[in-house]
């Protein structure tokens, strides 16, 4: 593997909405680090109380198209109608997710699995080699959240490895804000290294403010792409195909 970081993003100029649809008594959750101002009405003055990140919140109207969208970190979203510790107000919905933020510590996606869903089954370990002297395994877990399917599937090989799950009726950008507080180290080392490394001059100046945000786009073919190099090669995927969402950490030498 060449000892050269590299951090790749494929990104097109088309509006990204953070969350799906979602309707009155839904219950979300806040995924901005700093956490989420309510306000008295849809982009007013009045604060009425910070909504700390991790806090779970219940919606009082069906998500609307209006009024205007509102940009945040570049993450397009409408203004939420929410209630909140006995509080009723508006709240940007760009940072909000059906999904419940990581527990402290968490930094798999076979342990955030084992935190939040309801396993559906029980694992079943298939042999993806014929080659008894070298152990390449698929462990596969299902799991329900709510209504939704879970798939949670488990890689291990000489020299190689990796999780990825598949989840159904969620958004790319929920996937995107999981996946940067599951594997916050992997997504800052790789930017500092790649910004750091020597050859990078070769490349055009990078912002590691914008790089590290999910800035105004939807990448191309509903798939988000980060992958960064040393010694070993880690890859993170996220993509949305047909309404599943579908979340992918490899890494292998």
């Amino acid at each position: 593997m060449k000892n050269l970081l590299t951090l790749t993003l494929l990104l097109i100029a088309t509006a990204a909405f953070a969350i799906g649809n979602y309707t009155t008594n839904d219950e979300l959750y806040v995924y901005a680090p700093s956490g989420l101002k309510l306000r008295s009405t849809p982009d007013g003055e009045t604060v009425l109380a910070t909504i700390p990140f991790g806090a779970k919140l219940k919606v009082l109207e069906q998500r609307k198209v209006l009024p205007q969208i509102k940009t945040v970190d570049g993450l397009n979203g409408y203004w939420a109608k929410i209630s909140y510790e006995g509080k009723t107000g508006y709240i940007f919905d760009g940072y909000l997710s059906f999904l419940p933020t990581p527990k402290e510590g968490c930094t798999s996606l076979s342990k955030y699995c084992g935190d939040f869903f309801k396993p559906a089954s029980t694992q079943l370990v298939q042999s993806l080699s014929t080659d008894e002297e070298v152990s390449d395994e698929n462990t596969i877990q299902l799991y329900t959240f709510g209504s939704r399917k879970v798939v949670l599937t488990i890689n291990s090989g000489y020299e190689w490895g990796g999780e990825y799950i598949t989840i159904q009726n969620l958004s790319l950008e929920e996937g995107y804000l999981l996946s940067k507080i599951l594997f916050k180290f992997a997504f800052e080392n790789s930017l500092k290294s790649y910004t750091e490394h020597p050859e990078a001059k070769e490349y055009k100046k990078i912002d590691m403010e914008a790089l590290s945000v999910f800035k105004l786009t939807n990448p191309p073919n509903n798939s988000f792409v980060v992958e960064f190099y040393s010694e070993c090669s880690n890859a993170l995927e996220i993509a949305q195909r047909q309404n599943t969402l579908f979340i992918k950490l490899s890494s292998g030498c």
